[in-house]
């Protein structure tokens, strides 16, 4: 065995290492605009209007746009290093497609949940009439409002 075999390209690590850091460093410039650029949208859109609706959109849309900042970074890591990223990514693409029909219900609820905030049917303090298949009608003050509850306290 000889030494030849396991010596290491000291500048190709520098440089790989250089690259992925400025990668990172891109992923989390633009995850920080974009943070910025929500908190600033929201905070105009919502300037007159109830303040939890804007924090329920904007933490939303910054859980969202950190978990791609995340994987892209991940994955342009990968590939700097000479990782074949296209498993990765078809990978991907068959966990989210599992995770869409195992949860649908949830997708379903959270689709509902926006649905209800951008179309500003109600807000917190309204007093509201559901009507339920087995209670009938019930009627209540709407305590706090989220993607997927509604809380209503019943008069």
């Amino acid at each position: 065995m000889s030494l030849d075999s396991h010596t290491v390209d000291v500048n190709l690590v520098a440089t790989r290492l250089w690259q992925s850091a400025i990668a990172v460093a891109i992923c989390l410039i633009v995850w920080q605009l974009i943070v910025a650029l929500v908190d600033r949208v929201f905070a105009r859109k919502f300037a007159t209007r109830f303040i939890p609706r804007a924090a329920t959109f904007g933490s939303l849309i910054k859980s969202v746009m950190a978990a791609v900042t995340l994987v892209a970074s991940v994955l342009a890591c990968m590939s700097i290093w000479g990782i074949d990223i296209s498993a990765a990514i078809w990978s991907a693409g068959f966990i989210t497609a599992g995770l869409a029909f195992g949860a649908q219900s949830v997708v379903r609820d959270v689709l509902t949940g926006l649905l209800f905030l951008f179309d500003d049917i109600y807000e917190i303090g309204d007093t509201v009439e559901i009507v339920t298949i087995v209670n009938g009608i019930i009627t209540g003050t709407v305590e706090s409002l989220g993607l997927r509850l509604t809380v209503v306290l019943d008069d």
